[in-house]
């Protein structure tokens, strides 16, 4: 009975993802927004708003903090007015929620947070624990740092989804996942080494290796500014680059 090596099961879960992202039938979302009662609603209430809809007019300091406008509060009401109607429905690809201190999902919010600080901590130790003379302490800072990011930018995310903050939680995502994938490159192969006559192949590997990460983050994060699903790159980036990784690893101690 033979071994099934980890990169066989790695191009495995990609031919799976691959295929169920190809087969996956089209479906109808966010039917909430396009009901007739939500929009007769949602046209009533913004007609008492003030002629600009994006202004800030409520006197919650929770809601002003958050930056809820007039209209947003009209789509906030007339959603869980017409859920109790017509049952939960999707709305601008969002389910039905309940703020709470003007968070819109505050259980995400928390737990972000709580990466975060996690991740904070882990920098701090990491800075005590790793000598100032390891060539990867650098590295291992900027990991910690790019993850810390990538949860400031989620719990943001998840406080407001606005079209700005669900761009910077999938740029922080995805830089985050690319600058990983390049700490396992350098590490693995010890293009940390410091240039010289006898490594000038590794430095230029090095250097190939950064480019093709920072491209990498560029073009993914260009593609999300560009193209509306960008969940759906964001989710096939973080599926072809998490079992890359981990390929890497494997493959070294072999």
């Amino acid at each position: 009975m033979g071994i099934i090596r980890s990169s066989d099961c790695s191009k495995l879960l990609l031919t799976l993802a691959a295929v169920f992202f190809i087969s996956a039938l089209p479906v109808m979302g966010s039917s909430g927004d396009r009901l007739p009662s939500f929009r007769i609603c949602l046209e009533d209430c913004t007609q008492s708003c003030t002629p600009h809809l994006k202004a800030i007019t409520t006197t919650d300091p929770f809601l002003w903090l958050t930056r809820w406008t007039c209209e947003d509060e009209c789509k906030y009401d007339c959603m869980n007015d017409v859920v109790q109607i017509e049952g939960v429905q999707q709305f601008y690809g969002k389910w039905p929620f309940r703020r709470l201190l003007g968070m819109q999902e505050p259980a995400s919010v928390f737990f972000s947070i709580a990466n975060g600080v996690m991740h904070f901590r882990g920098i701090r130790s990491s800075s005590r624990r790793i000598p100032k003379s390891s060539q990867l302490r650098g590295w291992y800072l900027a990991w910690g740092y790019a993850g810390l990011n990538t949860w400031v930018w989620s719990s943001v995310f998840h406080t407001r989804d606005k079209p700005w903050t669900e761009k910077m939680d999938y740029f922080s995502a995805g830089f985050g996942i690319t600058f990983s994938l390049l700490l396992a490159i350098v590490r693995i192969w010890h293009l940390y080494l410091p240039p010289s006559s006898t490594t000038y192949n590794l430095s230029s590997t090095k250097n190939l290796s950064a480019g093709n990460s920072l491209g990498a983050s560029i073009g993914h994060s260009r593609r999300l500014q560009f193209n509306p699903w960008a969940l759906f790159w964001t989710i096939l980036f973080g599926t072809i680059d998490g079992p890359l990784k981990k390929d890497g690893r494997e493959d070294r101690r072999h």
